[in-house]
């Protein structure tokens, strides 16, 4: 399988988990109502982080540059998260966004590439963000 299909699929995966475990979780009914455009994020935001990593070749502080540009317009324009506007809790917000948005496009950059071991100190940091925030949003929807 070609390495930017393999990407391409990871993504999608990353999407649905991550995005359902930090936003949805566990109001199924509110997911279920926002179908089918869901499903347009979730396989289309994948084909813009691909086109980034194996159209464009963008690496390193490039390719976090357009995902902090991908994840701000979807946040702030598509999705109209007023969390990230409201100081100061905008600095925790962003903090939050910016790691979930590198976690759907670097992770399976470097499960692809087979370089989780080599950047595992990103990678935890990523899981410790996304894992509270998959707890806060659980215990906001309890």
């Amino acid at each position: 399988m070609k390495d930017w299909l393999k990407f391409y699929l990871l993504g999608v995966l990353f999407w649905f988990v991550v995005d359902f475990t930090c936003t949805l979780f566990p109001d199924y009914e509110s997911w279920f109502a926002l179908m089918p455009i869901i499903f347009i994020y979730y396989f289309g935001v994948p084909i813009i982080s691909t086109a980034f990593v194996y159209k464009f070749k963008w690496n390193g502080k490039k390719l976090l540059i357009a995902t902090i540009i991908l994840g701000a317009f979807l946040e702030l324009v598509m999705f109209k998260n007023i969390l990230l506007l409201q100081f100061p809790l905008a600095i925790i917000f962003w903090i939050i966004a910016i790691s979930i948005y590198c976690t759907l496009c670097f992770i399976p950059k470097w499960i692809v590439e087979k370089k989780l071991k080599k950047n595992k100190k990103w990678f935890i940091i990523m899981f410790a963000i996304w894992l509270f925030t998959f707890i806060m949003t659980t215990i906001h929807h309890i």
